[in-house]
């Protein structure tokens, strides 16, 4: 499980300033809050309960006295470098990596619920359509691979990396119909049009991005949170695709499981479907 020092490291760069006072406050008093009420920390900072609670969640804690027993446990000075030195040996970095693939995946787990990987589920199984956009070449390529994936079991999946394409397909849509939208900020303008789109044509909207408030969350019917840096290094923009990947296979395999005979029987035809020498 991860610290709480380096939970907060990953998401210091979203919090709001209430947070980051209350944050701050945390790091003064680490004895002294042990022992104390979320209120009772609340008051002592000079915030509202909501933000101690709503800071707690932000940093994956499904409760407020997960994290206290966390920040009781916590040990500041085992933070690890996350930046690759050139003069480093090749066994610290891969050390480095080591630590920071289990820390990603560690927080990504910890911060997306399974009530939401269901809702997910059953939203993408009585789908009539999906589509998936992403912006960046990064997340094109993760929208591309899980429509592929969700194409491959039989689901009518649909990606284009071109925004014009993704309108077009939009427009075509209705209630009947699920989007799925990438985006790490949370705020891309085409991304934030989509969702707006697809809301106002009745489609279920699914948003994967950053754990901070943001717009697309907002319009979405459930938001799945990425590991999200305060100061990105070569190290973390190269590790945070694994947080996006263990998403999608948090819903994947758990939609798998929803109809297992049938979607294993339309990828066993797919794979013969592609052997085959057809005849005109």
């Amino acid at each position: 499980m991860s610290s709480y020092t380096n939970k907060l490291k990953m998401v210091f760069d979203g919090l709001t300033f209430s947070e980051e006072k209350l944050s701050n406050y945390i790091q003064e008093h680490r004895e002294e809050i042990r022992n104390l009420t979320s209120q009772e920390l609340a008051d002592a900072v000079g915030v509202g309960q909501s933000t101690v609670i709503r800071f707690s969640q932000k940093l994956g804690y499904g409760n407020y006295k997960k994290m206290i027993a966390d920040i009781s446990m916590d040990n500041p000075d085992a933070y690890v470098d996350l930046e690759i030195d050139d003069q480093e040996s090749t066994v610290e970095t891969m050390e480095k990596l080591r630590e920071q693939y289990n820390l990603i995946l560690d927080m990504t787990f910890d911060m997306n619920k399974s009530d939401d990987v269901d809702l997910a589920v059953d939203f993408l199984y009585n789908a009539r359509k999906i589509i998936i956009a992403g912006f960046s070449v990064r997340n094109n390529c993760f929208a591309d691979y899980f429509a592929h994936r969700l194409s491959y079991i039989g689901l009518d999946a649909y990606h284009h990396d071109h925004t014009t394409m993704i309108y077009s397909a939009l427009n075509q849509c209705n209630d009947q119909d699920v989007i799925i939208v990438l985006s790490e900020s949370g705020e891309t303008r085409d991304m934030v049009n989509f969702a707006k789109l697809a809301k106002k044509r009745g489609m279920k909207v699914i948003s994967i991005t950053k754990v901070s408030e943001n717009t697309i969350k907002a319009l979405s019917d459930i938001n799945f949170k990425l590991v999200e840096y305060g100061n990105r290094t070569f190290l973390r923009t190269n590790l945070i695709r694994s947080s996006l990947l263990a998403v999608f296979d948090m819903i994947y395999l758990n939609l798998l499981k929803k109809d297992f005979e049938r979607f294993e029987m339309h990828s066993t035809m797919m794979k013969i479907q592609t052997k085959l020498n057809y005849k005109a």
